[in-house]
């Protein structure tokens, strides 16, 4: 059997997405949760910390704005 991997996110408009952060935003707090973001400016929104991955492998652990000026180095 196949699998597919499929992106809900990249087929949300903006104000979806809003709402759907807005909901995760209620639950967020003193809540852990695993999230996969496309969206930067959502993983910097709901994230306390964020671990990134690259090849199946960690790359990188710190806080979104750690995380946003390794990306730009």
């Amino acid at each position: 059997m196949k699998s597919k991997n499929v992106d809900a996110g990249a087929m949300v408009d903006p104000a979806s997405t809003a709402v759907v952060v807005e909901m995760l935003r209620g639950v967020n707090k003193g809540t852990t949760m695993i999230g996969i973001f496309h969206d930067l400016s959502v993983m910097r929104e709901l994230s306390d910390r964020v671990v990134v991955m690259k090849d199946n492998r960690m790359a990188g652990i710190g806080t979104p704005e750690e995380i946003v000026g390794d990306l730009g180095d």
